[in-house]
This record gives structure tokens, sequence and C-alpha cells, in this order.
């Protein structure tokens, strides 16, 4: 027997060191964050030609006073109808942009149907903020809903039309989280946690990306159309969780939500326009990502952040915030009942010869855009702690600014820098890795580039910074 006991032990002794060696962690990542601005390399500005305002048939567009205003212009024979801001007014919408609505911060009338000359249909008010790029419509709902009044949510997509849509990136921002410059947005929806409600106002904005080439369409070749449907919420799970109910404003990219189209699943981006709408979230989207969010509002760093429009911490606090997040959602609406739906010319184009009223403000929307996918290069190296190396091609990032806003507004402090991500974190918001230069010690999920920059108004408005982030090419040397 004793002959046998030394081997036995060997074999014991070797199963258990193969044991552990099965459950060694992971090696950590380690990543260095290059974020220094290179002053030898700058992004490039494609220069972009100035062109005059093209004329507008505004006949049947009611130029309004909304700031000064304390109800809307209606007829004799209706009843007096609140702007949309005010105390006496049914308001569903986030109470973040009640207040956001200032000329000097920005914002500009596009179209208006409230007359005290003639009945107009539709109950249509829009704005458009030029230093933001950001289209608002408000809409007054007065009636209609007695066989809809369990409806507990609004859809509202906005979309394209006409030949030369596919072609125009106008939509890229409002849809897409990482802005893929080779692949353009047709339409984009939104679903709020709006109740329906009668002699109330409901309001829609989307972000609009500059596209230098729609000046040259005619409203035949291109326009917009807005929609707002009321629905029921059917069931919604957020990361892993059902929830009785929906808190917060989310979109999915690529994904419409009307009466034809009853939800979504997978990674979808919560809408958030200041901490109203945080503190409304939160308990969907859970600690963490609530206090990543919180610190946005704080401070002037970016973060996690891939979409923003953010004011200045030194802004004029009536501006809001609209920042997206991500979270996986599961989302299922129906039956829904279509509330109001309008097609509207694109500001920037000759309008003169357009059926109906063409806008009031017609300089080309958006902030700005780019031209081509930055470059990020990668290379390998041996004998290194952090042998991945990953570069951005600082003038790749070509930018084209909108000679509407910069002939009325600076644009400065442009920043432009890597975000990467580790592959095993499989969370939809996850941490990033950013800066010019990224070395790790094992190849990282390259995002995209992220860039950021602060519009400062000539006349003395509130500054804000607009972040976005673009899909990249990522070469290796």
């Amino acid at each position: 027997m004793k002959t046998f006991f030394p081997v036995a032990l060997c074999v014991l002794s070797t199963l258990f060191l193969v044991n552990c060696r099965s459950k060694d962690p992971e090696p950590t990542l380690n990543v260095l964050e290059n974020t220094d601005v290179s002053s030898a390399a700058n992004p490039t500005i494609v220069p972009v030609q100035s062109r005059p305002t093209p004329p507008s048939k505004t006949k049947f567009n009611w130029l309004l006073d909304w700031e000064n205003l304390t109800t809307m212009p209606v007829t004799a024979s209706q009843k007096p109808i609140p702007m949309p801001w005010s105390d006496q007014a049914t308001r569903m919408y986030s109470e973040d942009i009640r207040n956001d609505y200032r000329k000097q911060d920005g914002w500009e009338q596009v179209y208006n149907v409230f007359t005290n000359t003639e009945l107009q249909a539709g109950n249509l008010f829009i704005l458009y903020n030029k230093y933001r790029g950001l289209l608002r419509c408000y809409y007054y709902l007065d009636g209609g809903i007695d066989n809809i009044k369990t409806h507990d949510v609004m859809s509202y997509t906005m979309e394209t039309s006409g030949q030369y849509a596919a072609s125009s990136p106008m939509l890229n921002f409002a849809d897409q989280q990482v802005v893929d410059v080779e692949k353009n947005s047709e339409f984009v929806s939104t679903v709020e946690p709006r109740p329906i409600a009668t002699n109330a106002w409901y309001v829609s904005e989307y972000e609009i990306a500059y596209d230098p080439n729609s000046y040259a369409q005619s409203f035949e070749k291109f326009g917009l159309n807005w929609s707002f449907a009321s629905t029921k919420l059917n069931a919604l799970t957020v990361n892993g969780t059902n929830l009785p109910k929906l808190s917060f404003s989310v979109r999915k990219p690529g994904a419409r939500v009307d009466a034809w189209n009853s939800g979504f699943d997978g990674t979808a981006q919560v809408v958030l326009n200041g901490t109203n709408d945080a503190n409304a979230a939160y308990s969907a989207l859970g600690t963490d990502a609530s206090a990543r969010i919180g610190s946005l509002f704080t401070g002037d760093a970016l973060g996690d952040l891939l979409d923003g429009v953010l004011p200045t911490p030194t802004a004029n606090t009536r501006q809001a915030h609209l920042m997206k997040w991500n979270a996986n959602v599961s989302l299922q609406i129906g039956p829904t009942a279509l509330l109001f739906a309008r097609a509207v010319g694109v500001s920037g184009q000759d309008h003169s010869g357009i059926v109906g009223a063409g806008p009031l403000y017609n300089e080309t929307l958006g902030v700005f855009y780019l031209d081509k996918r930055p470059v990020v290069t990668y290379t390998k190296s041996v004998g290194v702690d952090r042998p991945h190396s990953y570069t951005l091609d600082v003038p790749s990032v070509r930018y084209l600014f909108n000679p509407a806003v910069t002939k009325d507004a600076d644009i400065t402090d442009i920043r432009q820098e890597i975000v990467a991500r580790d592959p095993a974190d499989q969370q939809p918001a996850a941490k990033l890795y950013r800066g010019q230069v990224l070395e790790a010690s094992q190849p990282l999920d390259v995002v995209g580039v992220r860039v950021s920059f602060t519009v400062v108004p000539k006349n003395g408005g509130a500054k804000v910074r607009i972040v976005k982030t673009f899909k990249a090419d990522v070469t290796e040397l």
C-alpha cells in the first residue's frame, strides 16, 4: 500500500494545481489615455459657401411675438389658449424645456397657424434654435379624445420625404447616437410618458444635422413630415427589469414607433432634457448610471456621454439640456391613434412657389456636420505593457460649419478624441476610454471619435456646448 500513496498524492496534487490554474482571473485591462491636444495637428475646417437667404411664401404663416404673449391669437369664436409655457396651460411635456424659448438664446419662429383673423387647422407652432440645431414643435390638442382616454404615452415621429430624402443626413443626429456619415436616417421616433388630455400642449423636438446641399432642393424633392400619436403602454423592460409604466422619453436608432409599428427591443437611447427628466429615470436606470449622468449637470467634463447639447456651467439656467443615454429597452405599445400629421417645408430652400405656407425662418438648418468618417490608426508593438495603440488622425476630422450659424456666433474650444470601450464590458452604457492616443494592454472596441465645441452667440446669449460621436475608419499600420 505504501508504494501507491505517493502516486495518489501526486495525482491529487496535480489535479489541485490544474483546478487552481483554471480559476486564475482574466488579465486586467490597462489603458493609458493621452488627452493632450497637439498644437502641431489641427482638425480640418472645410470652407462652406455662404448663400443669401432664399425667398419664402409666408402668407399663411403668421408672425408671433411669442415671448411677450400670455395667450395664443385665436378667432372670436374660439376659447382662449394659454401659451405653452404658461402657468394656466396643461403642459404634457418635459418640465425641463418649459422656460427655454427666448430669442436671445437662439430661438427663431419657423411656423405658426394661430391667428385672430381666420380659423386654421392643425394648432401648430414650431420654433428652431439656431445655436443648438433643435427643431421644436408645439401642438395644442383641443378635443376628440373620448375613445382614447386610457392612453398613457405619446409617440412622435419625424421623417424626411421626397426623392432627395435618402441623400440627406438631416436626421442622423436625432436617430443615430454614433453617427455614420455613410448612412443616412430617413425617420426618427420617440416614445414619451405623456397621457392623453384635452386642451393640452404636447411638444416634440429633434436635433437637425447640417446638410449643405439642402439649399438646392425644393418642397417637391425634399420635405419634413411630423406626426403625433397617442397610444397605450403594454409592456416595458429596462436593463432586464420589468416596469409597470414609462417614466422617461426613449428612442431606438432605426426603429419607427407609430400606428403601424408597435415597439422595439434592444439598445435604445433614454432622452434627458435636464434634472427633472434625470430624476424621473433614476429608478429605471439605476444608481451607477444616474450618478454618471448627474455629474454631467455639475461640471464641464463630458464623462461617458456620446451625444448631447449642453449649456455651459455659466449659461442662463432657462436653457434645457439634451442628453442621450444608452439602456437595454424592450417596449410594446398599442393600440395607437394618430392625432396630428403635417408636412412642412425644410428651411433653407426656395419656397416662393410652395403650396401652402413656407417657413418664416428660412436659413439652412443645423449647426455642423462632418464630411467624411474620421480615421483612427492602430499599431501593435511587442515587449511593452500596453502593446495596442490607437491614434486619432486629427486632420481627418473634417468639420462643416453652417454659415447661417457662424455669422451670428463664434465656434470655440473645438476638441476631438477617440472613445473606446472594453470589449468584455457588455453594458449598454459602458465606461469609455478617451483620448487622442489610447495605449492598451488588450485590444479595445473603438466606439468612434467624439467631437465637441462651444457655440458663443455674438449677441451675448447663453453659450452652449455640442457633443457628437462619429463612426471612424480604423486603419492598421
